[in-house]
C-alpha cells in the first residue's frame, strides 16, 4: 500500500518523517516523485535520460519491482544503470498505482536518497526506549 503526500519541499518533509520514531518505524520506503504518466515508454524517453549530460550519469532504479522490470529493458542501451546504491549518481523512483506510474528522477546527493531514513531506522531499532512496550507503537494489528 502507498500513501501519497504532497509538499512544496520534499526533502524537508522526508526529513520530518524519517526523524519521527513512530512514523519511521512504519514507513518501509519513501519515494520522491516529480511526475505522473500512464505510459511507461514516456519514462524511458524522458529528457533527463536522453540529454547530453545523461552520458555521465549512472542511474539506480528504486520502487515497484514489477514497474522496474518493465522499465529496465525500455531504457536505451547507452544509459548506464547500476544495481549498486553506492556507484550510482542519480536515482529513478518508480511506483505503479491507480493505473499510472509515479516517477522521480533526481541526483543521489539531493538528500532525498533515503540514507537518513535508514540511519534513523537503525538508530531507533538499536536504541529505542525499552521502557515502552512494542504494542504501544502498533498502528494496527496485521
Amino acid at each position: 500500500d502507498y500513501v501519497f503526500v504532497q509538499s512544496s519541499n520534499a526533502q524537508v518533509m522526508c526529513n520530518a518523517f524519517w526523524q519521527d520514531g513512530i512514523i519511521n518505524k512504519y514507513l518501509h520506503q519513501t519515494y520522491i516523485v516529480t511526475f505522473v504518466t500512464a505510459d511507461i515508454n514516456y519514462i524511458a524517453s524522458h529528457s533527463l535520460l536522453l540529454s547530453e549530460s545523461a552520458n555521465n550519469k549512472i542511474f539506480k532504479l528504486f520502487g515497484d519491482k514489477e514497474a522496474i522490470n518493465k522499465l529496465g529493458p525500455l531504457i536505451p542501451q547507452h544509459i548506464a544503470l547500476s544495481p549498486s546504491q553506492k556507484k550510482c549518481t542519480h536515482i529513478i523512483n518508480i511506483v505503479r498505482a491507480y493505473k499510472k506510474y509515479y516517477v522521480g528522477i533526481m541526483e543521489k546527493e539531493s538528500g532525498c536518497y533515503g540514507q537518513i531514513a535508514t540511519d534513523s531506522k537503525h538508530h531507533y531499532t538499536q536504541f529505542g526506549d525499552a521502557s515502552v512496550s512494542r504494542a504501544y507503537f502498533k498502528l494496527r494489528e496485521v
